[in-house]
């Protein structure tokens, strides 16, 4: 059993060493792309927490910005106010994002997000640079072969039978850097990939969750006896009113209306705004002490009928539901503060570390042969 996970392994490893490098580094990229844009697109401008103007303000002066014909989609309260915007050219959609500063409506930012060397990274992370569904399956895929690579290397390195448990542990959670050549390497490749497997793992299984939600979240669900969320796409508002003349919601009023049930000591953090008549508003709050990357509360919003469709709050969540929403931040390093976005970021340089160990243990077995 263990030659044929040896062979498999090796081999997958040759053939994809160089797309999970590749997806490693990006990711490990994206896990500090916030800082990142902050230092290199408004370092140089102070922002108030104070006085924040109302959401409706905020998209009608990034409008102004605009050429004629778009509309927003979305707009998210980060420090900067960020409204991303659309516009049919040619059956194609054309984007533009507006920064600007949420208290004093100073404009920061104008561009296309496809400009963005980190929108290119984060889309090359995500789809492989590929339109529609099949690059985020090649990604889901890519996941797959990682997390067998995780288990099948555990078992391969896991020690013979008659081994003693002081042995069997040193075996495989150190390695001697007195050791040369051949030795050397297996050691690194083994406990290194001990050490970290268990990081590995959950980067892997959180990956085949995005690249998958609704398969995997259901797996989720079953195995804990519990329930998935409904795809948000699936969602819908209930458009008769439109062809009554019912005047929709405006998405200050949105707010209002989610904050009544929700609770007032919430904040703004991001809403979808609703393009065609069954779309609802899909407002994401945040609580005072939030930390950054948790779950989000959130509401969506009938702009016809003015009630909440379907709400979601992370402390009614049940296990399922709590696994399931902590795949995005746990794979993206957020949620669990610095040391977690730390730790990420070096599973990020995995792959290359193991490729590097991995090819240098079969050269050398193979030059010896």
């Amino acid at each position: 059993m263990r030659k044929i996970l040896k062979k498999i392994h090796l081999y997958l490893a040759l053939v994809l060493c160089l797309p999970l490098i590749l997806q490693g580094l990006s990711g490990a990229i994206l896990v500090f792309d916030h800082e990142i844009s902050r230092r290199f697109s408004f370092s140089d401008h102070e922002f108030s927490s104070q006085n924040i103007r109302p959401i409706g303000e905020i998209i009608s002066a990034a409008k102004d910005k605009t050429p004629e014909g778009f509309k927003a989609n979305f707009i998210k309260i980060d420090e900067a106010a960020t409204v991303r915007f659309s516009k049919k050219v040619d059956e194609k959609n054309v984007n533009l994002e507006v920064a600007l500063d949420p208290a004093s409506l100073e404009i920061l930012l104008v561009r296309n997000p496809q400009d963005d060397p980190l929108n290119t990274i984060k889309r090359f992370h995500t789809n492989l640079l590929i339109q529609g569904p099949l690059g985020r399956d090649f990604i889901g895929y890519y996941g797959f072969a990682m997390l067998f690579m995780a288990i099948s290397g555990l078992v391969i390195w896991f020690p013979k039978k008659g081994m003693r448990s002081k042995e069997m542990f040193r075996r495989i959670l150190t390695f001697k850097l007195s050791s040369t050549g051949k030795k050397l390497h297996r050691d690194l490749h083994a406990s290194i990939g001990a050490w970290a497997s268990i990081f590995i793992l959950i980067s892997s299984f959180s990956g085949i969750y995005l690249s998958f939600p609704q398969s995997t979240g259901n797996f989720i669900a079953t195995i804990f006896y519990g329930k998935n969320f409904v795809a948000a796409n699936s969602i819908k508002a209930e458009p008769l009113a439109a062809d009554l003349k019912v005047e929709a919601l405006k998405i200050d009023e949105a707010i209002e209306i989610a904050k009544n049930v929700l609770g007032q000591n919430l904040e703004f953090v991001s809403s979808s705004i609703p393009a065609k008549p069954d779309q609802p508003f899909r407002i994401n709050f945040a609580e005072k002490n939030h930390q950054d990357g948790a779950p989000f509360t959130t509401a969506f919003i009938d702009p016809w009928s003015k009630k909440i469709i379907e709400k979601r709050e992370p402390n009614n969540y049940s296990l399922s539901e709590s696994i399931i929403s902590w795949q995005s931040p746990l794979h993206e390093g957020r949620g669990l503060g610095l040391i977690w976005s730390v730790i990420v970021f070096l599973v990020g340089f995995l792959p290359l570390f193991f490729s590097i160990t991995g090819i240098a243990m079969w050269w050398l077995k193979k030059g010896k042969k």
